[in-house]
């Protein structure tokens, strides 16, 4: 039996023709700048107005009530997206966001559907993981990446990347994962018990 790879509901040709034009004007601005210094646009300028023209991100990050303990505006990343955290304790839940008979959907749709199960937490509540790694069920080690789509940044490159954590050498690790990419079967969505 063929596995199905789902997409968000409402990307459509036009969508992607749109997107397509979007990023051949992004390239051709790139291009000119370094053909012709002073004549385009940087990157850090292009990143800046597509965040402002909103081509990458359906809405402005939200204020939160912490700060990042890794945050990666200092390697010129941009916050697109976030779930406020208030730090109180909570103990996690995992939850499967693949429907019967898929092996994979994209990012948008793992977003929309994390909503849905109310498991839209972010990279605050990863890194309150971090340092309660007892909270984390043990099971989970080795076999799950525990997904935090509540947190959407826009790396250096212009790609939107969000924070998921990963057992790794003995510990659970913080990284970052783009947003595009497929979303499969080890993938997990947090959200709290109860």
């Amino acid at each position: 039996m063929a596995k199905k790879i789902v997409v968000v509901p409402g990307l459509t040709p036009e969508w992607m023709r749109k997107r397509n034009g979007i990023m051949k004007a992004i390239d051709e601005r790139l291009l000119l700048g370094l053909e012709r210094p002073g004549a385009g646009l940087t990157l850090d300028q292009l990143q800046k107005r597509a965040v402002e023209d909103r081509c990458f991100c359906k809405k402005k990050a939200e204020a939160a009530v912490l700060p990042f303990k890794h945050d990666k505006t200092p390697n010129g990343w941009t916050l697109l997206e976030d779930t406020p955290f208030d730090g109180k304790q909570f103990v996690p839940d995992l939850v499967e966001f693949l429907k019967s008979g898929e092996s994979s959907v994209n990012g948008e749709l793992m977003k929309w559907r994390a909503k849905e199960l109310n498991a839209h937490l972010g990279q605050r509540h990863a890194e309150y993981l971090l340092e309660h790694q007892e909270l984390i069920t043990k099971e989970w080690q080795g076999k799950y990446y525990l997904v935090f789509p509540g947190t959407v940044w826009q790396d250096s490159i212009g790609l939107r990347d969000i924070p998921y954590l990963v057992w790794s050498r003995g510990e659970w690790y913080l990284s970052f994962r783009w947003l595009e990419d497929g979303w499969i079967g080890y993938d997990r969505l947090v959200r709290h018990r109860g």
